[in-house]
């Protein structure tokens, strides 16, 4: 996960992400959720472990509860 903040607006964004392992660029990312400065921030865990259940999905511990993504083959 990848936490970013824009100034602009005041806001932090957290992103799952995904990284090509040969050069650690970021090659995927999607929104997780958004807060705004000085809100609790559900969103975001402080890059913890990610599990991955055998469904196939990942699923990351947050501050507002367990987070999940998956997808379709």
């Amino acid at each position: 996960m990848d936490r970013k903040y824009d100034a602009k607006k005041d806001v932090f964004a957290v992103y799952f992400v995904a990284l090509d392992f040969r050069t650690g660029e970021v090659v995927w990312e999607k929104l997780a959720g958004t807060w705004k400065n000085g809100e609790e921030p559900q969103f975001d865990n402080y890059w913890t472990a990610v599990g991955i259940g055998p469904n196939g999905a990942f699923y990351v511990p947050g501050y507002g509860g367990v987070m999940s993504i998956w997808g379709t083959p």
